[in-house]
């Protein structure tokens, strides 16, 4: 795996480290289908440990300045994948194809604060133990020339977090997330499609231009679609 710095940095304004973040220590970016035809993604990171830049410089009362309390808790996890329950981020159906020859920036959001699913949200977030993370904003830019979507990426993400674990319930905080470098995984059908032929019609329903550039296959008991050539994974 890259270095940490080389795959982006996620930051937490105000907290100990605020002026420089956190480097990545992992980032997956795959898809899902449903059976409605509508594509998500799932996007699942983990950052260094929180004191690896330095001790940090604790400013103000209260866990969020508090360099000993973000140590406690030593990394943080953002994913929709990492927990059940999750649903990722919306970024195709049958009204509006995800494009995979487009090379405009995708902005997608979810969970915005006013109508935000408390029963099955987009992501989870481990950060000063088990809280809660909302109002999602997502740019997805295409950075190989006249590749699209099909080629590599930079995505820049900010949330809202509430600090649930410590029974704070108000979206006080947020986080900021610079990926350098990534690009989009496989995607899974979800259980209810039983053959290939249903895979691949839903695959069309919600994708255009670049469909042909998967092979759907069963792997342990669902289909697949993994890249053609050399970008299987």
């Amino acid at each position: 795996m890259a270095e940490s710095d080389e795959v982006g940095r996620i930051t937490f304004p105000r907290n100990p480290w605020a002026s420089k973040g956190h480097g990545v220590a992992g980032f997956e970016w795959t898809g899902r289908i449903n059976k409605k035809g509508e594509l998500y993604f799932d996007f699942h990171l983990q950052s260094d440990n929180y004191y690896q830049d330095g001790p940090g410089d604790s400013a103000g009362d209260g866990a969020w300045h508090s360099t000993t309390g973000w140590n406690n808790f030593h990394t943080c996890i953002l994913s929709s994948v990492h927990w059940p329950g999750h649903k990722g981020i919306l970024a195709g159906d049958s009204t509006t194809p995800f494009d995979f020859k487009n090379n405009n920036p995708l902005e997608l959001i979810a969970d915005p604060l006013d109508s935000r699913d408390k029963a099955n949200p987009a992501f989870g977030i481990y950060l000063l133990g088990f809280d809660t993370v909302a109002e999602h904003k997502m740019t997805i830019r295409p950075t190989s020339d006249n590749e699209g979507f099909r080629g590599d990426c930079q995505v820049d993400w900010t949330g809202k977090i509430a600090l649930c674990y410590l029974v704070h319930t108000d979206f006080d905080y947020e986080f900021k997330l610079n990926i350098h470098h990534c690009s989009l995984g496989r995607i899974t059908f979800s259980e209810d499609v039983k053959t290939k032929a249903a895979a691949k019609i839903l695959l069309e329903k919600c994708v255009v231009n670049g469909g042909e550039l998967f092979n759907i296959s069963s792997v342990d008991g669902r289909f697949v679609a993994k890249w053609i050539g050399a970008r299987q994974d």
